[in-house]
């Protein structure tokens, strides 16, 4: 039987090849095997590469929440590269760790990154709660910075979506909305449509899209202009085309807070 440590990291496969290892690593290879993915020895390397994938013996549960991570990464239009060989400076991330790199900053090409570590609170001593967290490079994020416009505070669209199918569909939606230009918020907790509301009204949100089951049945989104308090039920399909027609010609020579990341993914 393959033996792993609390990451998932094959030690079993490892130990066999404590011999071809360099001396630094024989020792990581009893305190924090996970190292090993990250030296630069090739011996190292090669024995790191060989080693039996994770991924390709998670348990039911951690394969099902992997799944969920690529299925919401693709509805948002991002795109990724399952690298099984990801490796972080903190040992206690659990499920999936990540990092966002940029083509044009060379070898050091790590923007941030970051992964959940769902049993660090309880081990500091506090409540049982899942954690999430990442760290930023900031001169690098300068470095990718394009523009350095004065973004406006007014929100142009917020989504109210209630229920799962509603908030899986609008993660895809606001994305397409950001990438075209739309200023666009979520409230991601999934609460009552009158705290939502609340919540849109504090941004100065221009629009609210609500989205519920029926409208998932429907096909169709109910449409409230935030000013006039009139409503109207619009399709679908055609919610990109009044962001642009009616949002974005409106907001022409005032920069809107996501005008920075047209045509980019979030």
């Amino acid at each position: 039987m393959l033996e792993y440590n609390r990451q998932g990291f094959c030690l079993t496969f490892l130990k066999s090849k404590k011999s071809s290892l360099c001396e630094e690593c024989q020792r990581r290879l009893e305190k924090n095997p996970m190292r090993i993915l990250d030296c630069k020895n090739e011996n190292c390397q090669a024995a790191a590469m060989k080693a039996p994938s994770v991924i390709d013996h998670l348990c039911a549960d951690c394969k099902a929440h992997f799944e969920g991570v690529k299925v919401s990464l693709t509805q948002l239009n991002v795109s990724f590269v399952v690298n099984p060989h990801i490796v972080r400076g903190l040992d206690y991330y659990v499920k999936t760790a990540f990092e966002i790199v940029s083509s044009g900053l060379g070898a050091q090409n790590a923007l941030g990154g970051g992964g959940r570590y769902d049993g660090l609170v309880a081990e500091l001593a506090g409540p049982d709660i899942p954690a999430f967290g990442f760290a930023c490079g900031i001169e690098r994020l300068l470095m990718m910075l394009e523009t350095k416009e004065k973004p406006k505070s007014t929100c142009d669209l917020f989504i109210a979506a209630l229920g799962p199918k509603a908030q899986a569909f609008s993660y895809g939606l606001i994305n397409k909305l950001r990438v075209q230009g739309v200023c666009a918020e979520i409230d991601y907790d999934d609460r009552p449509l009158k705290t939502q509301m609340k919540k849109a009204d504090r941004m100065n949100s221009s629009f609210v899209l609500i989205i519920g089951d029926d409208e998932m049945n429907k096909g169709e989104a109910v449409l409230r202009n935030m000013r006039t308090k009139e409503q109207k039920s619009i399709p679908f399909e055609e919610i990109l085309r009044f962001a642009q027609d009616d949002i974005l010609s409106s907001n022409k020579g005032h920069p809107s807070l996501c005008e920075g990341s047209q045509g980019k993914s979030a």
